[in-house]
């Protein structure tokens, strides 16, 4: 064999063992659990929302958007690599902690470490794309404000639940009211509002008028109900009233009792004490 064969073989081999060792070396880097570059979810920077919001449907970028994802993220404060809300949504699969185990002990479900923002921020967007959130993807488009939606929503999540949730839902609401800019704040009182609920067509329609000197300009909420079934319908005002008509999409039902609960640029709750300023309430009967 001639001197430069040798060579030829010898380097080949060289080169044969520095691609395997590389691409080991890559490999170990890349399943490493958790991996070492990791950077605790509660301490990624404003840089990671705005590509979260990138890949969220419908939703325009928006300081808006960013800052509401930021005021999330102190209320899962978590040290998940690469995962400032807690996603549980898998990519790599690298359990941050466990949730649910199958019948052999095996997890199955638990807050994912990602091996970097990129893949946190697709998973991220991924959860929040769902159905369980729209209410808070409506919120970051600025299209609606429904709290109580959203309360379910980080209920789900798992954030939060019930009364535990409205500290975070306040850091919102107040976004919400200085969206756009600096500004007044938007009135969530009726000024001496006033609202009548009436049947017509023989109960083939019920229908609600909303009347208040700071009507105009605002976005009047309703929630029409009775046991068993609801309505929601929301109106801008041009004008200081607004006519939400037959509102019961399923007909009206023998002695049964029809409530409504109409509040300005808020959804209103049942849950509301009557009366509290924010509230215009009404009920009617079918004998």
């Amino acid at each position: 064999m001639s001197l430069w064969k040798v060579f030829r073989y010898v380097f080949g081999v060289f080169v044969a063992f520095l691609v395997a060792t590389l691409t080991s070396t890559q490999v170990n880097a890349q399943a490493s659990c958790p991996p070492s570059n990791c950077t605790y979810g509660k301490d990624v920077g404003r840089d990671y929302f705005n590509q979260v919001v990138g890949r969220l449907s419908n939703v325009p970028a928006s300081d808006f958007a960013v800052d509401a994802l930021m005021a999330w993220k102190p209320y899962e404060n978590t040290r998940a690599c690469w995962n400032p809300l807690a996603t549980t949504w898998q990519m790599n699969v690298c359990y941050f902690n466990c949730i649910r185990k199958d019948a052999a002990g095996k997890c199955t479900s638990g807050v994912q470490n990602y091996q970097d923002q990129a893949t946190g921020v697709r998973a991220t967007a991924n959860t929040l794309n769902q159905g369980y959130y729209d209410a808070i993807r409506k919120m970051l488009r600025m299209e609606a404000f429904d709290r109580e939606g959203m309360r379910s929503a980080l209920g789900t999540w798992g954030t939060c639940s019930g009364s535990s949730c409205n500290a975070l839902l306040d850091q919102w609401q107040a976004l919400w009211n200085r969206r756009g800019g600096p500004g007044p704040v938007l009135p969530t009182v009726f000024k001496n509002g006033v609202s009548t609920l009436w049947q017509d067509q023989s109960w083939g329609r019920a229908n609600l008028k909303v009347c208040a000197d700071n009507l105009k300009g605002n976005t009047v909420n309703v929630l029409f109900y009775r046991v068993g079934s609801s309505w929601k319908y929301s109106q801008r005002a041009t004008s200081n009233c607004v006519i939400f008509w037959d509102m019961d999409g399923a007909g009206p039902l023998n002695s049964t009792t029809y409530f409504s609960r109409a509040a300005l640029n808020q959804p209103p709750s049942t849950s509301w004490p009557i009366p509290m300023g924010e509230v215009l309430y009404d009920s009617i009967r079918r004998p």
